[in-house]
């Protein structure tokens, strides 16, 4: 066995960089050399709002075709749809009264105490008392040197401190170093991090307190001049009506506000075939009017009232209305609400409708934590018993040698969904409440942009909103939405979300859906449920995998039974793995052997993807771009990943020179060192770390990675440091290009806020 932290004994290999022989001491040297940039980086993407998509191409990276359709779809053709969420509005009626913000200032200030810390200085609240629903929180302050401010909202009933500290914070980088003269202002949304953290839908903590870390900062020079605190809900309070995503209940949707005797109006074009307009109401509003006003905004024509509903105790229902009268014409539609109160209209849209049998479902299966080699379709000495995963990979395509760029869940799954890799999206290295910046080209939002329906339901916060990813969905169901609807397993398992999809997709089966589904059952294998006598003599990770297999079975046949019968597809793919103490190692997020990264992918769809198994290497970077391509469609922007639809078609993918993982950070070690693979073609595997160890593989003749190659491959050795130099580049590009906006978790709404509160320009 190899521990991964301690000394290689292959103390030849720390040897002088010269020339074009890179050994692992330089590659460490290099890793080391960039740290302070990597640290300004992540400093800069970290909770951003803002960026747009490209980035440099890297040695394993492709630039993906600039059309609007760059393939054949597997399923077609599909009829547009109107979302009109993306269309120019105006509104009508003036602003509400908005909701004064709780505010510490002037002598009232002094109630937030400034300490020396050795980063910097440390900004404490007093004990919040009844303001511990606040949770958007803006501080404005003088101090020299203070170059970033990192947040931790403290719980009461939110488990330890230590804990807290790690799973909490959120960190903001405000820019060149201050000199003291000017204000300074950070701003806080800590909604995701106080109620949508990990294991939160069991455990509602009151805020007790907040700190702030102004890293940099001088103590001495510190002016705390004022802090103010608003409750989510306060967002809507700054206009009549307006865009935002709502959050109601745990359930997300792209929509409009519009508050009680106001109105927002939208030009569209309705189209020639079956139009109907579709939208999910939700609000504390009685009565919701929408009608169209006229071809000619101009017009003093009352216009024709499409429908009136009162409102309802549900956080959305499902509404719709015909548009046939205005076939092929330019009209106006108004939304408005007739009484006091608030009212939301989410993911309206404008879809030609009709019964069609066959609608694509195309379900990405996330099943968190799944290793390949205890899936049977593996073929490992161990296999567990998994007849459903078994079938789909027997009548699939399925990728033998998948590997995740990553070993745990937050950096994973942004590569999943945007084919942009860890080491430049950054994503989870530096916090466990990093989120993904908000224009960055997404997979979900070009199926929606192209008329798809599409849907997140998510068990893990890492895999959602917690980490940026609910945007670009029509609905994302939170993992807080299960916070009272879990059972006696005291977590949201796979049947749970498996209901949620099924009563989605029956509102519209006439639209084709994109879905992702991320269950969290594998993941939780060590909770008691798994060791009770039903799986006696069965390891709690095997009987925990058996039982999603046995869940998606069932998903299976529900799905078979709908009436609706749609054109099934299934991607069953993990975002990591799991060791079991193979190189001293138990858990996940602690290495990069095959035990971590090496899982499982299967691409099925009856009559449009043959079975066929490939044994060629291939990242999970590939396939972002490989779920847009099967759509017949293209991103935005290059990506780093290149599409696996060759494989799916039955021809073979030029191979690419090698794929690469790392582990950027983790949690439960925050001073871990970092670590980086990469895996040729010919399956040759090299680790190396920033101390400037490393271990090299051949997984044809060793794939449990028992013995190392001394000396390791110089192609290896090259490729690392290219690999490394390149990632490097296409990070600080990313910043470059993504950064154009304030950094922090500050949506358009909280934006506003701030402006109007005199804090921006």
């Amino acid at each position: 066995m190899i521990d991964p932290r301690g000394h290689s004994r292959f103390s030849h290999w720390f040897v002088r960089f010269q020339g074009a022989r890179p050994s692992v001491s330089a590659i460490g040297g290099l890793l080391e050399l960039r740290a302070r940039s990597v640290a300004v980086v992540c400093c800069f993407v970290i909770g951003a709002v803002g960026c747009d998509g490209s980035h440099s191409t890297t040695r394993d990276s492709a630039t993906g075709p600039t059309d609007d359709v760059v393939a054949e779809s597997f399923w077609g053709p599909i009829s547009p749809v109107a979302n009109l969420v993306d269309y120019p509005t105006t509104i009508d009626g003036d602003a509400p009264r908005p909701v004064e913000p709780v505010r510490w200032a002037g002598e009232r200030a002094a109630e937030w105490t400034v300490a020396p810390d050795p980063s910097g200085a440390v900004i404490t609240s007093p004990e919040l008392g009844a303001h511990t629903d606040l949770t958007i929180f803006t501080f404005r302050f003088r101090s020299t040197g203070a170059t970033e401010a990192i947040v931790t909202p403290l719980l009461l009933g939110g488990g330890k401190e230590r804990g807290q500290r790690v799973m909490r914070s959120v960190r903001l980088a405000l820019g060149t170093p201050s000199d003291g003269t000017h204000s300074t202002v950070a701003s806080f949304d800590l909604t995701e991090a106080i109620h949508g953290n990990w294991l939160d839908e069991t455990r509602k903590g009151e805020l007790s307190r907040v700190e702030v870390l102004v890293v940099g900062a001088d103590p001495e020079t510190m002016v705390l001049e004022e802090v103010t605190g608003r409750l989510p809900g306060t967002r809507y309070g700054q206009a009549a009506a307006g865009t935002a995503r709502v959050d109601r209940g745990g359930i997300i949707r792209p929509g409009w506000f519009v508050h009680g005797g106001r109105l927002i109006r939208v030009k569209a074009r309705i189209p020639e075939e079956a139009p109907e307009l579709r939208w999910h109401a939700g609000g504390t509003a009685q009565r919701v009017r929408i009608l169209v006003a006229s071809r000619d905004s101009e017009s003093e024509d009352p216009g024709v009232e499409l429908a009136r509903h009162p409102g309802s105790t549900e956080p959305w229902t499902f509404h719709s209305v015909s548009l046939a009268q205005w076939r092929n014409q330019d009209v106006t539609l108004e939304f408005s609400i007739e009484d006091e109160g608030l009212g939301f209209f989410g993911d309206p849209r404008i879809v030609s409708a009709g019964k069609r049998e066959g609608q694509p479902l195309s379900i990405v299966y996330m099943v968190d934590t799944l290793r390949a080699d205890r899936v049977g379709a593996w073929k490992s000495e161990t296999p567990t018993d998994t007849p459903v995963f078994d079938k789909l990979a027997a009548e699939g395509a399925v990728f033998k040698t998948a590997i995740s760029t990553s070993s745990w869940t937050k950096p994973a799954i942004p590569t999943l969904m945007t084919g942009i890799a860890p080491r430049t999206h950054l994503v989870g290295s530096r916090s466990y409440a990093d989120r993904l910046p908000e224009s960055v080209p997404i997979m979900q939002q070009v199926y929606r942009d192209a008329g798809w329906r599409t849907l997140s339901i998510s068990a893990s916060p890492l895999g959602s909103s917690l980490s940026g990813l609910d945007r670009g969905f029509g609905t994302a169901v939170l993992p807080r939405y299960w916070r009272t609807r879990i059972g006696k397993r005291n977590y949201a398992t796979a049947s749970d979300l498996h209901d949620a999809l099924l009563e989605w997709h029956a509102e519209e089966p006439d639209r084709p859906a994109l879905v992702y589904l991320h269950t969290i059952d594998v993941h939780q294998y060590e909770r008691p449920f798994y060791r009770s006598e039903a799986f006696a003599g069965v390891h709690p990770y095997d009987a925990a995998v058996g039982e999603a297999d046995r869940q998606l079975g069932e998903l299976l046949d529900m799905i078979e039974s709908t009436p609706s019968k749609p054109d099934l597809a299934m991607v069953i793919v993990s975002d990591h793995g799991e060791s079991f103490g193979d190189h001293g190692i138990h858990g996940h997020g602690r290495g990069l052997y095959q035990t971590q990264i090496h899982v499982p992918l299967i691409y099925w769809a009856p009559g449009r993807i043959d079975a066929r198994e490939v044994e060629d290497p291939v990242s999970l970077i590939d396939f972002a771009p490989t779920m847009v391509e099967m759509a017949g469609l293209a991103f935005p922007a290059r990506v780093q990943g290149r599409s696996l639809v060759p494989y799916l078609r039955g021809k073979s993918r030029e191979q690419s020179g090698y794929l690469g993982a790392s582990l950027m950070y983790f949690p439960w070690e925050p001073e871990g060192v970092k670590q980086f693979a990469l895996l040729s073609g010919q399956k040759k595997k090299l680790i190396v770390t920033s101390e400037g160890k490393g271990w090299a593989f051949d997984l044809n003749t060793d794939p449990s990675e028992a013995h190392s190659i001394d000396p390791p491959p110089q192609s290896l050795m090259t490729d690392m440091q290219d690999w490394l130099a390149e990632q490097m580049a296409a990070a600080d590009e990313f910043v470059l290009e993504h950064t154009v906006t304030p950094p922090g978790l500050i949506d358009a709404a909280q934006t506003e806020q701030l402006r109007e509160l005199g804090y921006i320009e």
